[in-house]
Formats: structure tokens, sequence, C-alpha cells
């Protein structure tokens, strides 16, 4: 099969382990890198979630990656703190790892999203994907998957894939899916 299984033991994952069984809460992952090839619109998830975070008390918001140094509220962290990567050129394999403790994982198309796109969260686990890309495909359950075999593969997880081009769509689409 074409889609990846991840060896975690071969990373550093023990301190989100720990932080995982610290927290039982409902997460959302918000990957918030920026897509560097044109897969998707780049706009400031980041703002979307401080918004967000206060109304929805009860779940975690991990963001991916940290643009700025502002006060964050208690119910939103940076996954770099939680895997403790700081100084590490590279953390998309613990990244991965944290996916696969989420409920929701919300990102553009584009590389650090691909990273939860593992055959744990497609087809074992049942999280939902809030994916914004110019690739919309035609159904949307059927995301990364070709005509030749979109009757072939079924996702456990559920899809919503929307070419969004503002913060206010894409926050709009997380308030309401998660």
């Amino acid at each position: 099969m074409f889609f990846p299984i991840i060896d975690y033991s071969a990373f550093p994952i023990q301190a989100t382990q720990d932080w995982l069984y610290l927290h039982p809460e409902k997460k959302i992952f918000v990957e918030n890198a920026h897509a560097n090839s044109d897969q998707s619109v780049n706009f400031d998830l980041t703002s979307a979630i401080l918004e967000l975070a206060p109304k929805h008390h009860d779940k975690i918001f991990i963001l991916s990656n940290q643009f700025s140094i502002v006060p964050l509220p208690i119910n939103v962290c940076y996954s770099k703190d939680i895997i403790q990567s700081a100084g590490r050129q590279s953390d998309l394999n613990e990244n991965s790892f944290l996916s696969t403790h989420c409920d929701v994982i919300v990102g553009r198309a584009s590389g650090p999203f691909t990273f939860s796109l593992t055959q744990e969260n497609l087809f074992t686990r049942h999280p939902k994907f809030i994916c914004f890309t110019n690739l919309v495909p035609s159904p949307p359950n059927k995301f990364w998957v070709n005509e030749l075999l979109r009757d072939k593969i079924n996702y456990s997880a559920e899809f919503i894939v929307e070419n969004v081009s503002n913060v206010d769509r894409a926050k709009y689409l997380i308030d309401t899916n998660i």
C-alpha cells in the first residue's frame, strides 16, 4: 500500500507520550505551516485558533509552527514544546506521532500536513481532517486517491476539503467541525 507507516520507536517520542498521558482532552492538531508550492493559499491560521480557543475551552489546540511570540490561551500549545524538539532541525515524524492521538487534524495540503496522512490515521482511527487546498478532489473523501483507485480505497477518517482563501472561512470550518 502506498500510504506510509512510520516506525515511531525510531524517534524520540517519550516526552510526547508523557504529555498525552496527562492530557485526555479532545485534541485539535493544527498544522499551520505555510504551503511553499502553491498547493493552497497562505493565511494566518494562528490568529483563527487564538480566537476559537476560548470558545472551546474543553479542547486542546496544538499548533505545529510558532511564527510570533504572543500569549497563548491555556488550551493552546506548540507541538515543539510537547515533543521537546527545540534545537532540532526537523520534527515531522514526531508531529506525525502526535497526530495519531488527535481527534481533528487541520492543515494545508503541504509538507507537515502530509505527515499525518498515515495508514493509522486513514484506516484504523477515525479522526476528522480539515484540509485547505487548491486541489479539491471529487468526492472530497477520496483525498490523495486518483481515479484508478477511487472505488478501491475507503478511509475510516473523515475529510473536509475546501479551497479556502481567507482566515474567516478557515475559522468557520474549524469551529463547526471540532
